[in-house]
């Protein structure tokens, strides 16, 4: 039976370049490649897609992803000294047994990192 691999979210962004400069410095990305409409960013074993849409308007944009990490409160200690944590979304373990935080980029798309912390997450 054939199986689903991996997943990368692909997210709109209203200034591919601005975009470009918050995941390099505030989230610790790289840029795997750019053309004039789309980007493709990756830090470790993750992918993430953006497209160009020139009209975004960031507070109508729902566009959203979870990442899974394997250490929460390290990379939560990272991007808090970058001054990227959501005013809402401090660390916290979840009572679905999750512990996570919640970082909103550069076009207000709400990017949520967990840890599983129970095997029955998983």
């Amino acid at each position: 039976m054939p199986q689903i691999t991996s997943v990368m979210p692909e997210l709109p962004s209203g200034d591919l370049n601005r975009t470009r400069a918050f995941y390099e410095t505030k989230l610790g990305f790289r840029t795997v490649s750019q053309y004039d409409d789309y980007i493709i960013f990756t830090r470790d074993r993750v992918r993430i897609h953006y497209f160009l849409y020139a009209d975004l308007d960031p507070l109508a944009n729902y566009g959203s992803c979870y990442l899974y990490v394997d250490d929460a409160q390290g990379l939560y200690a990272e991007y808090a000294a970058q001054g990227v944590i959501h005013p809402n979304g401090a660390l916290k373990d979840q009572p679905y047994g999750v512990r996570e935080f919640v970082v909103v980029d550069d076009n207000n798309c709400l990017l949520k990192f967990g840890q599983v912390l129970t095997a029955s997450q998983e």
